[in-house]
């Protein structure tokens, strides 16, 4: 008798315990969970204009989006911090990041995940500021963005380097390494890949598609380009990459040929050895080609351009919010008295402009034999800088003007070649590439006959 009471006080306390869960779930739920806001009301609020406030956050949340007020709050403290001009007012922005969010993401967005709307949303937010060089990165975006300016580790991939546009969505090849499987498969620089293995950049994203590149060592990867208005499909082998950012190699009459691709934290330890490995070999002049170079770490430039000149010469500033100016000044002790010629195109942007700047300056005020060929470069003379939020995602944004060694920022302008020479037709012959030799010859020449 005993044990049936204790089994009716048994059952009665888990009907107890499961009829409180439930209340204590719903409660939950009520005052946790933001109902979601039809895609037609919130549509309906867009329409209707600009929301009043002061803060991004206030804004936004008037449109009825299930967002992060906090993540929106940090977004813009970074900008009013570290951008590098005046944002429009926050109602302002805020209306037109809504009407992109609108065009791009409302269709495919989860409206009822507060995470996959915000960020959508400060996709949109960086593009109605207007900046084409800002991105906003998830958590994932950032450690692979972080590892493609590191080039410490082999990759697997097909040997091409890539300039990937976010606001125009494009991933362009800015060079194909030599003896790549890229190469055998005939993919080549300027090229536009739009999609892998039958999917496409409009489907899966700049990082996604990139990321399709890579797989199992050995396996086949279809690449679709396009090449001026065709779409060629060309079947390259993926591989074991090494990081490499410059190419050197002798050419004849003793001229070294360095080729930089883009500006790594490698990139610096490989040019070094490129010009002590032309040295050694009996070099007289030096092309650096710049062409499509699209940039990177500023470090990176700074430190080439002082292992080329001697101590004490001014190579770079810029001044960032209210702070000082930052100052970088030759002081490693090594420099380069060799004649040199630089080529740039189009494509030679950001810190392959600043190097292309400064060898031009340093030509000017005689430290060095320079002379700049081909055509006027892209003219990017401003600096990013990613900068990190709480929860691992980040924005890099533009934040300075920076100056060559002449301190008259480019931007806009571009550097303009001493000698204009414009960008071949055809692969066949490297006009470019001869008329900078041409001069480097003829600057040996004048050099030597200086000398006697």
């Amino acid at each position: 008798m005993n044990n049936r009471a204790d089994k009716r006080t048994a059952a009665r306390v888990v009907a107890l315990v499961f009829i409180l869960s439930l209340i204590i779930g719903a409660l939950f739920a009520l005052t946790s969970c933001k109902p979601t806001v039809p895609k037609e009301e919130i549509l309906a609020s867009i329409e209707a204009g600009q929301k009043t406030g002061n803060k991004l956050s206030e804004c936004i949340a008037q449109y009825g989006v299930n967002v992060s007020k906090h993540k929106l709050s940090s977004a813009e403290s970074i900008y009013k911090q570290y951008y590098y001009k005046t944002l429009p007012a926050a109602s302002e922005l805020a209306h037109s990041a809504m009407l992109i969010f609108a065009e791009k993401y409302i269709d495919t967005v989860d409206l009822s995940n507060k995470t996959a709307v915000t960020d959508a949303i400060l996709n949109s937010y960086v593009e109605a500021i207007g900046d084409p060089y800002s991105n906003y990165f998830t958590k994932e975006q950032y450690k692979e963005y972080v590892g493609s300016l590191s080039g410490d580790e082999n990759k697997v991939g097909i040997g091409v380097m890539i300039e990937a546009n976010y606001q125009n969505v494009t991933l362009k090849v800015t060079s194909v390494l030599p003896g790549s499987s890229a190469e055998a498969a005939g993919v080549k620089k300027g090229d536009y890949i739009i999609g892998v293995d039958g999917k496409y950049i409009e489907d899966e994203g700049i990082d996604g598609l990139y990321s399709l590149i890579s797989g199992d060592i050995g396996t086949e990867v279809k690449i679709h380009v396009r090449r001026g208005g065709e779409e060629l499909v060309l079947t390259a082998i993926r591989i074991e990459i090494s990081d490499v950012t410059v190419v050197y190699e002798m050419m004849e009459n003793k001229l070294a040929y360095i080729q930089v691709i883009q500006f790594k934290e490698t990139t610096t330890e490989q040019f070094r050895k490129a010009v002590d490995d032309a040295i050694a070999d009996g070099a007289v002049g030096i092309v650096f080609d710049m062409r499509d170079n699209p940039g990177g770490l500023l470090d990176s430039v700074v430190a080439m351009i002082d292992y080329i000149v001697p101590d004490g010469k001014r190579i770079a500033s810029y001044t960032i919010a209210k702070n000082p100016p930052t100052i970088y000044t030759s002081k490693d002790g090594h420099s380069v008295d060799l004649p040199i010629t630089v080529l740039c195109n189009g494509g030679t942007a950001s810190a392959g402009e600043l190097f292309t700047a400064a060898m031009r300056d340093y030509g000017k005020d005689g430290t060095l034999d320079v002379r700049i060929i081909g055509e006027n470069t892209y003219k990017k003379g401003v600096m990013q800088s990613p900068i990190e939020m709480y929860d691992g995602t980040a924005i890099k944004l533009t934040v300075a003007f920076y100056n060559p060694p002449c301190d008259i920022n480019y931007d806009g302008v571009g550097v303009i070649p001493d000698v204009e020479v414009p960008t071949p037709e055809t692969d066949e012959v490297d006009t470019q590439l001869e008329r900078a030799i041409t001069e480097l010859l003829s600057l040996i020449e004048q050099k030597s006959t200086s000398q006697e």
